[in-house]
């Protein structure tokens, strides 16, 4: 054996399915030839494999630097055949024995991007590979990520990665290989190797090797002889045998790792003819599929086009002339799946090289959009007026920027002109118009006629088979319905929307889908996993390059760790205030500001929470938002009405505005929950508690939460005196013998768990006793 396993393993992650195919080519064959590029891994794949072969006699490692020139592919042969020893050959192609088996080494398999991102074979070697040089180090899980993909999960990128991270950190890593390979081959021993492997292709290989670096992310025969302008169908089959190229059946596409393809490109003599017909090839493809994708056919547009979605970021990165829809397509897939700050920058190198009356008024809307969804409004407004004379897009564009910028009436006239403009278009635009027309009047308090105009968008949406607006209508019309009588309601169509936008392939459907759910869980109460799910949707938010409701879904975060009382509010609030701050958002970013000074009001603070009501009341009025006024007014009272009694005046205010729990108004709804309004509902069976006009909390499946609800409740109306643990005990734990000890221990946690779900101003101490507060008002309710 040429190899010290020992040595080889020490700090590799194990990679079992490679190793086990190894060992199970050898039931067939004595000859066993494993084939990859330069820096797969061949030599560290074949000491695992040594190392877990349990037979007595191990198998021998030949090395095979030329098949087609040098000896050992024959030395292997005569190893098996005459000496009847099992063989191991590390080749770059398979030697073309009769009796050989082959074992092609794969990449480190990658995080899958359909799912959270996660640890994978490539992060984790990776991290090893870091953490073996440095001990202690502890990189960022995310940029581990983005190098890992970046790098393609080749182990000796990985591993000279990890040198890298080792020395400066991965955030600085992930920066420099986005443009510069080299600098993880300082010393150049894999180009030198990857040169040995170029010279042994005859001309016609590296000629056609050199001209498919032209293409990102894989290619298809079709496409390659488009571009190439020969039959390559020979020539790539044999680029393939080599393992210079990889098939990918499930794609049907051809795919050249990044690294031989940045090689291949330095080889590259003359490339000014071969860019232009790249650029027109996906250009083309882009002209034919965007115009499709908000219609019957966006599933199959947005196939289309996030399989070419590389190269059409190739042509918009290069500013072609030739193909401006190139970036049009780009943004359509960027909008649907993510990556919106890199698409809408490919639009502007496109822009910036060509006549913009050039690119079509459809792109310059789509670019408006990614904006809007960037929080860039200043900037989308400019996008607008490259539209022309279109005036159901202009004003649909117009609303948008004014719910995120502008007051509220503003986004009405816009919705409503929308609206007006759309009587005579088809049924996507007018289900865009009237999704807008809801949205507005939501906005403004009209819950009525906004529900009415979202369940027509819902229908147009539906009767012309459009998924993607059908997603995003069944997403309005369930923020419209957060109320307290139609949270169901809200759920359905939250639930429509995520599996509408999941079908059609809609990452920004499925994350507004998740937080609008988060939402509905925090309308119902149900706060035990609600920090999660709001973590969880800021995460899907980033991922789809939406970065203003990723510094809401923060926001709403940060307010419901004031409802929890947990210490990271303030972070969270401040940190949503200053994202949507350097956005210019005004709506969340007055919400957050209100309840920041909520909270600094109930620390005690009490000259920075009026600051802070100030700056938050100005904005509110700027806005022309009546129900964030009334919000902001409520918050004031409380600072002013602390340890105060209400009069009838005011709390009967308070009851008209808590009538208002939307989605906009959600915040009204949380913000009375610490009202000074001192009335506590119960079930007769416990299983509900609602404290003043806060949503009902569920102790359904808490039986014992339950029981002490109910006990405290019945002693509260027949005397003020307290429980205390000989009775509250037999009630909470009937039958159940305890000692002193674990049974007060076991009451402490069930009171601590009472006050965490939101009755901790009402529940009450004395001694060792407890009870509700003599002067609320508790009533128990079938």
């Amino acid at each position: 054996m040429g190899l010290n396993p020992a040595s080889e393993l020490a700090g590799f992650v194990p990679r079992p399915k490679i190793v086990q195919l190894i060992l199970a080519a050898f039931d067939h064959s004595r000859l066993v030839t494993l084939i990859g590029p330069p820096g797969i891994g061949k030599t560290t794949v074949a000491a695992m494999a040594d190392a877990a072969d349990d037979a007595e006699r191990p198998f021998l490692t030949v090395r095979v630097r030329a098949p087609s020139r040098d000896g050992a592919g024959a030395v292997a042969e005569h190893l098996a055949e005459e000496r009847g020893r099992r063989v191991l050959a590390i080749a770059s192609e398979a030697l073309e024995l009769a009796t050989e088996r082959v074992v092609v080494v794969p990449p480190l398999a990658l995080p899958d991007v359909d799912r959270p991102p996660g640890s994978s074979l490539a992060v984790e070697a990776l991290r090893l590979a870091a953490v073996r040089r440095r001990a202690g180090l502890d990189p960022s899980p995310s940029a581990l990520i983005d190098i890992a993909r970046r790098l393609d999960g080749v182990p000796w990128l990985l591993d000279a990665a990890g040198r890298k991270v080792a020395l400066f950190g991965a955030e600085e890593v992930q920066k420099r290989i986005a443009t510069d390979l080299a600098f993880l081959d300082e010393d150049g021993t894999l180009a030198q190797r990857l040169r040995a492997e170029w010279e042994a292709l005859d001309e016609t290989q590296r000629s056609t090797l050199a001209e498919v670096s032209v293409f990102r992310d894989g290619f298809s025969f079709e496409s390659a002889e488009t571009i190439l302008q020969r039959d390559a169908s020979a020539t790539l089959s044999q680029l393939c045998a080599k393992s210079w190229i990889q098939f990918d059946p499930a794609r049907s596409r051809f795919v050249v790792l990044r690294y031989l393809r940045e090689f291949a490109a330095q080889q590259l003599q003359s490339s000014d003819a071969l860019h232009r017909r790249h650029a027109e090839h996906y250009g083309t493809l882009a002209a034919r599929w965007a115009p499709q994708c908000w219609g019957p056919r966006a599933t199959e547009a947005l196939a289309a086009l996030s399989g070419a979605r590389a190269n059409l970021e190739a042509v918009a990165e290069r500013g072609m002339a030739q193909a401006p829809s190139a970036a049009w397509g780009f943004l359509e897939t960027a909008l649907a799946e993510g990556g919106l700050e890199r698409a809408a920058k490919r639009f502007e190198a496109t822009a910036s090289t060509t006549d913009p009356a050039s690119v079509p008024a459809a792109a310059w809307a789509c670019y408006a959009t990614a904006l809007q969804s960037l929080g860039r409004f200043d900037e989308a407004a400019e996008a607008v007026a490259h539209i022309g004379d279109d005036p159901v897009v202009t004003s649909l564009l117009l609303a948008r920027n004014a719910h995120g910028q502008g007051g509220a009436q503003s986004a009405l006239d816009a919705a409503h002109a929308a609206a007006r403009a759309a009587e005579s278009a088809d049924h996507v635009d007018q289900a865009r118009a009237q999704a807008a027309l809801g949205q507005a009047l939501e906005r403004v308090g009209d819950l009525d006629r906004a529900r009415t105009a979202l369940e027509h968008a819902v229908a147009l949406a539906r009767e012309a088979a459009c998924e993607r607006e059908l997603a995003l209508a069944n997403l309005s019309l369930s923020q419209c319905l957060l109320q307290p009588s139609t949270l169901q309601d809200a759920y359905v169509h939250a639930l429509e929307a995520a599996s509408t936008g999941a079908q059609v392939g809609d990452l920004q459907a499925k994350a507004i889908a998740t937080g609008v759910l988060a939402l509905v869980e925090h309308v119902r109460g149900t706060l035990d996993t609600l920090a999660e799910r709001y973590d969880l949707a800021r995460e899907q938010f980033l991922r789809a390059g939406m970065t203003k409701n990723a510094a809401v879904a923060l926001g709403y975060r940060g307010m419901l760790d004031v409802e929890t009382q947990d210490e990271t509010a303030a972070t969270h609030l401040q940190g949503a205030v200053d994202e949507l701050s350097a956005m210019g958002e005004g709506y969340y970013r007055t919400l957050c500001i209100g309840f920041l000074a909520g909270l600094r009001a109930k620390q005690g603070a009490t000259r920075r929470a009026r600051t802070l009501f100030a700056t938050a009341g100005d904005l509110a009025v700027e806005l022309q938002s009546e129900p964030l006024e009334k919000h902001l007014a409520i918050q004031r009272v409380h600072l002013d009405q602390r340890g105060k009694a209400l009069d009838t005046e005011l709390a009967e205010e308070l009851l008209r505005i808590a009538d208002l729990q939307t989605f906009e108004c959600l915040d009204l709804s949380i913000s009375l929950r610490t009202h000074p309004w001192r009335r506590l509902r119960v079930a007769e069976d416990g299983k509900t508690v609602q404290v003043g006009f806060r949503f009902p909390v569920t102790l359904a499946r808490r039986p014992v939460l339950a029981r002490a609800v109910v006990a405290l409740a019945v002693r509260h109306r027949s005397t003020e005196l307290p429980l205390d643990f000989d009775a509250l005990g037999e009630r909470l734990w009937p039958g159940e013998r305890m000692d002193a000890k674990s049974g007060r221990n076991r009451l402490r946690v069930t009171i601590a768990t009472l006050r965490q779900l939101g009755l901790a101003d009402v529940l009450e101490t004395v001694g060792s006793n407890y009870r509700f507060r003599p002067d609320w008002d508790v009533m128990l309710k079938p």
